[in-house]
C-alpha cells in the first residue's frame, strides 16, 4: 500500500474516532459524516497535512490536530464546546489549532482557492 493511501486511511480512521462514528456504520455513512464535519475528504486532508509539514508546528503535531483545526474553522464554535467534542483541554487545543491555522494560511497563494464559508449567524467570512 502506498504511503499516500496509508495516510488517507489514517485520516479516515482518526476522523471517525473523533466523531464517534462506529465501525458498524457503512463506509459511505462514515465518509459522509467525515466530510460534513471536516469539510474535506480524507485524501484532501492527507494532502494538506503533507503540504504544511515545512511550517513551524508544535512538537507532537499529528493528523488529529489538523482535523481539530478544520473542525474549528468549519464550525467556529466556542473553546468550551471544542473541549467537549474533541476531548482535550483549552490549552492543548490552542497549542495545536492556531499554529495549524497559520500553516494553512501560508498555503493560500499556492494550494487553497479563496473560499467563503457561511457561518451560523449568516455572515460570510473568508477563512484564507
Amino acid at each position: 500500500m502506498a504511503a499516500e493511501d496509508v495516510l488517507t486511511r489514517m485520516f479516515f480512521e482518526i476522523g471517525n474516532e473523533i466523531l464517534g462514528t462506529g465501525p458498524r456504520a457503512s463506509v459511505n455513512t462514515r465518509l459522509h459524516t467525515f466530510m460534513n464535519n471536516f469539510k474535506y475528504s480524507p485524501s484532501r486532508c492527507a494532502y494538506l497535512y503533507r503540504s504544511i509539514q515545512n511550517n513551524p508546528l508544535p512538537d507532537g503535531f499529528g493528523p488529529k490536530h489538523l482535523l481539530w483545526t478544520l473542525y474549528f474553522l468549519l464550525t467556529y464554535t466556542t473553546e468550551r464546546r471544542l473541549c467537549c467534542i474533541l476531548k482535550a483541554d483549552r490549552k492543548t487545543i490552542r497549542k495545536y489549532t492556531w499554529p495549524t491555522i497559520s500553516a494553512l494560511a501560508s498555503l493560500a497563494s499556492e494550494h487553497v482557492s479563496e473560499t467563503t464559508f457561511y457561518l451560523r449567524d449568516s455572515r460570510i467570512s473568508k477563512v484564507f
